[in-house]
């Protein structure tokens, strides 16, 4: 039988301090956990790690590596990783992005029915006598989903999650995909090419982002996209990326009604990008909706430890970067 080779195991992301318990480590006997919480201890450690699980991550941290083998981050995001020594590396890079499918999806279809039972026009209003609840209804008529049209731009692995199940709840799919396939996702009724996307945007109810962050998906989200789209559709993002819009194209979107309404998912706020103030009254609209979408600490922690365990093996493992196109 082979013998597991003993493993170093630098960990330097804080999220992850601590995460690996007694019963994780007695199963990994042959990695030698390491948690370092300053650069200089992430500087010494990265000289003689196989497995780096990072938080900084810098070419001098890179440099310093001498048998570095993998490298993971628990984020979806990689761009800012890439630079050019590691990127042109042959050390593996992964990422979380798998264990974001789930969320990302199920994060879609919670804005989907929140805009199309009017619940976002509901949030803000005060009763003001016993009538009011029985009103609602008829103040704020609902509509059903089942029969409209979802518009995926950027059908990967979010956007096929979301597309099989936007499918089984009755909804007509569109999807894009950067490169052009052979193939149609599961719940996917028709593909177009990522640079021919009018038809897409003029018959969707919905429009979902789900693309990641490269030069070619920046400021993507402006005045030609959401020209296009109908008065009565709604702009839903599950991408995160902050690069991805053209703000103030965005914010004359929805106060001149070109559309009827955004879900955002900002990881931050970028005045360079000229993102509306974080006291502007674009936040505080009604069809102006901010959600969060984030992995579950379990979906996480699980694909690292099944990673690990596939790296020990010598096997393919879940959530490869292509390093050279940023994803």
């Amino acid at each position: 039988m082979n013998q597991v080779p003993s493993i170093k195991l630098m960990i330097s992301a804080k999220n992850w301090i601590g995460v690996f318990t007694n019963e994780v480590r007695k199963e990994f006997s042959k990695v030698n956990f390491v948690e370092c919480k300053k650069r200089e201890e992430i500087l010494e450690h990265i000289k003689d790690a196989d497995v780096a699980l990072i938080g900084p991550w810098d070419s001098e941290i890179f440099s310093s590596a001498q048998r570095l083998k993998w490298v993971h981050t628990g984020t979806g995001g990689v761009e800012s990783y890439l630079f050019p020594e590691f990127a042109n590396s042959n050390v593996i890079f992964t990422c979380g992005k798998s264990t974001y499918n789930i969320s990302g999806a199920e994060s879609a279809l919670a804005s989907i029915l929140l805009f199309s039972k009017q619940f976002h026009l509901k949030r803000n209003i005060e009763p003001k006598d016993e009538n009011y609840f029985s009103g609602l209804g008829d103040q704020y008529p609902p509509e059903n989903i089942m029969g409209q049209t979802l518009g995926i731009i950027g059908t990967g692995n979010m956007g096929q999650a979301l597309a099989e199940r936007a499918s089984n709840l009755g909804l007509k799919v569109l999807g894009t995909s950067r490169y052009k396939r052979t193939d149609t996702p599961i719940g996917v009724d028709k593909m177009f090419d990522k640079d021919d996307i009018s038809e897409l945007l003029s018959t969707s109810d919905f429009i979902v982002i789900a693309v990641p962050n490269t030069k070619e998906t920046q400021g993507i989200v402006n005045e030609s996209l959401l020209s296009q789209m109908k008065k009565t559709s709604y702009l839903i993002d599950i991408s995160g990326r902050l690069t991805v819009f053209n703000y103030p194209d965005l914010q004359q979107a929805i106060e001149e009604n070109w559309i009827a309404g955004v879900s955002l998912q900002p990881s931050g706020h970028d005045p360079d990008l000229e993102m509306p103030p974080i006291n502007s009254d674009f936040w505080k609209r009604d069809n102006v909706i901010v959600t969060t979408c984030r992995v579950t600490p379990n979906d996480a922690s699980k694909m690292f430890l099944d990673n690990l365990r596939e790296f020990q093996k010598g096997t393919p493992m879940e959530g490869i970067v292509n390093k050279k196109i940023g994803y």
